[in-house]
């Protein structure tokens, strides 16, 4: 799973922090769609060391949670 989230895209993170600081609470959502006009419409950012995948599209979601979704439980 690890190797997995090496192939999709997104801003490098600091270490022990990740991405926590380019991130603010009231802009999350315009940042975030900034970042998905660069990285995609499926991106990765770190939450401090814990990677979170980022999906910013309706299609994108739909096919991650219905048509793949068994295969993202674990």
């Amino acid at each position: 799973m690890q190797n997995d989230l090496r192939l999709i895209p997104g801003p490098t993170g600091w270490p022990v922090v990740g991405n926590v600081l380019q991130l603010s609470p009231t802009r999350m959502h315009v940042q975030l769609y900034e970042l998905a006009q660069k990285y995609g419409p499926v991106m990765k950012i770190y939450i401090f060391t814990k990677p979170v995948v980022v999906l910013n599209t309706a299609d994108v979601i739909y096919e991650a949670k219905i048509i793949r979704g068994m295969v993202y439980y674990l």
